[in-house]
């Protein structure tokens, strides 16, 4: 299986006026992975100012 495109989604969250701040933070990136296969994941970054080398 190779990975044949990666697709990346940026959407901006609207700030909740009442709390001033965003709810899950200012913006969600989610990538799609398409395959030789015809397989497709979905994946979310869940983590925004830390990473583990581990999961590198």
């Amino acid at each position: 299986v190779k990975i044949t495109e990666v697709k990346t989604m940026v959407i901006q969250n609207e700030e909740d006026k009442a709390r001033k701040h965003f709810v899950g933070g200012r913006y969600f990136l989610f990538l799609q992975i398409f395959t030789d296969e015809g397989i497709v994941g979905l994946g979310e970054r869940v983590v925004g100012n830390y990473i583990d080398p581990e999961h590198i």
